[in-house]
């Protein structure tokens, strides 16, 4: 069953930032988003698997609305390709992306 409420701004068409200066802009439905349960919790909704979304081997749903807007966003910049894993240098060098 799904929820009634979706959070504002998850529904929202995204701009990738990979586009190049002077293409028109797209919209990107993201493939995640928070719902809000029937008992008032959040959930991280996968639209593409028509169920909830899981983080490792945890299913997202029953979270608090910062822990359910914090996961949905990882897993869209995931999927969308669009996440970096910064790594620090153990050695005090920079920081360099993978």
């Amino acid at each position: 069953m799904r929820a009634s409420r979706v959070a504002e701004g998850n529904d929202q068409a995204i701009e990738p930032s990979h586009r190049a200066k002077g293409q028109p802009v797209t919209a990107v439905v993201p493939r995640f988003r928070c719902i809000q349960e029937p008992n008032g919790s959040w959930q991280v909704w996968d639209d593409a698997e028509d169920q909830p979304a899981a983080l490792g081997n945890t299913v997202l749903v029953e979270r608090s609305f910062e822990s359910a807007t914090s996961a949905c966003s990882i897993l869209n910049r995931i999927y969308d390709g669009d996440f970096q894993l910064k790594v620090r240098s153990t050695r005090g060098g920079p920081s360099r992306s993978l």
